[in-house]
């Protein structure tokens, strides 16, 4: 079974990694899986773009620091680091596995996260339901839409694209037009979807183009990552430390950005 590996694991370096360790080991592993090093093959292309994405994160101060936050407060990677360390390194016959448990180390957090909840006041509830809801959307529309997993059911009741998402933080309403009943209803159909979309997809599919944006598959997983790795650790903050303000996540795209999440989508 192929382990979760956190950035630190793919570039094969301990968590106490100096810059200058990192960009050396870096330097090797962009040389081993550099694409023109391989006969471009796909696989070569994904593990080249995970290996600079953590290269990215690492050697930047703020954005390592972001990093270490989220690792240190999420409790699934707590249970991972009990269970021992992944090894370290990438190999391009885990590429695919590697990414569904990435994405799926997230939902699980998700889902602890969920559990707590009835602890804390409705207005960091609510704070709590916007961050976790724009990371299952970002999923939503930049990768199971473009890989085939769209909510067909949504589509078949002809709900119209206006629907806001954000309005699954509030309460359940009694709405037919609703496409979810709430948060936690989205959450567990992103689920299945994103069980089928472990089963389905191939380094090649990874790296196709979404149309009309100069983005792949790729591109999108890494992007949810650091979504994702940014509101988490945000939330652990705000549970563990009781923290009313919540630092919006800077997209790496204009893309990506909340005005045109729905151009891709329904």
């Amino acid at each position: 079974m192929v382990e979760h590996k956190t950035l630190y694991d793919i570039l094969d370096v301990p968590e106490s990694a100096s810059p200058d360790e990192i960009k050396s080991s870096f330097r090797h592993l962009a040389k081993t899986w550099h694409p023109d090093m391989n006969n471009n093959s796909d696989e070569s292309k994904s593990v080249f773009q995970l290996i600079s994405n953590a290269y990215h994160v690492l050697i930047d101060d703020d954005r390592r620091r972001e990093y270490d936050i989220f690792l240190r407060n999420s409790s699934v990677y707590r249970l991972r680091k009990r269970s021992g360390a992944a090894a370290g390194g990438i190999q391009k016959r885990e590429i695919v596995d590697q990414i569904n448990i990435q994405l799926n180390y997230v939902l699980w957090e998700i889902e602890d996260i969920f559990k707590i909840l009835d602890t804390l006041s409705d207005a960091l509830v609510s704070k709590i339901h916007i961050a976790i809801i724009e990371i299952l959307h970002f999923i939503d529309i930049w990768i199971l839409h473009p890989a085939g997993h769209k909510d067909y059911f949504y589509d078949s009741r002809r709900i119209v694209a206006s629907f806001n998402v954000y309005s699954l933080s509030g309460s359940m309403q009694n709405d037919s037009h609703r496409p979810y009943v709430d948060i936690h209803d989205y959450y567990n159909d992103i689920r299945k979807r994103m069980a089928r979309f472990g089963t389905t997809i191939t380094p090649q599919r990874l790296n196709e183009a979404i149309s009309p944006y100069d983005v792949t598959l790729n591109d999108t997983v890494i992007e949810a990552q650091m979504l994702s790795y940014h509101n988490l650790g945000m939330v652990r903050r705000v549970i563990d430390h009781g923290m009313m303000e919540m630092a919006r996540y800077t997209y790496t795209r204009q893309c990506y950005s909340g005005d045109t999440l729905g151009l891709l989508g329904r």
